[in-house]
């Protein structure tokens, strides 16, 4: 999808919805998906919203914070956010910022997601 001058992916899958993010994040490009994500959450019925960060390589401390504020207000809605794909070199650098990761569900891939969506579901 690009409706909203980003490129990015908004697909359900088994059960939950998978937001393909852009290879470069913006604060705008978040602010724009926030509401969106969660009503299409919402009107899908969704489990879990999986972010796989795989083609991103570039994210700053805030849009990340940001990222996981979002998050946080999906699991307030009943679904359950997991994120998949962060590079090592994403990591490191949140890391080196002193950016806390508390409270995320992170996993390697996508699907190892889905395997943890179903033992979390009992399938």
């Amino acid at each position: 999808m690009s409706s909203l001058g980003f490129s990015y992916g908004l697909t359900s899958v088994k059960g939950s919805l998978m937001l393909t993010l852009p290879s470069s994040i913006s604060d705008e490009f978040i602010e724009q998906i926030k509401i969106l994500v969660a009503n299409e959450a919402k009107k899908t019925r969704s489990r879990a919203v999986i972010f796989d960060f795989s083609a991103t390589k570039i994210m700053d401390c805030s849009e990340f914070i940001d990222l996981k504020n979002m998050a946080n207000s999906l699991q307030l809605l009943g679904v359950v956010p997991l994120f998949v794909g962060l590079s090592p070199g994403i990591v490191v650098h949140l890391i080196n910022n002193d950016v806390y990761f508390s409270g995320i569900s992170a996993l390697i891939n996508i699907e190892a997601a889905y395997d943890y969506l179903d033992k979390l579901y009992g399938k």
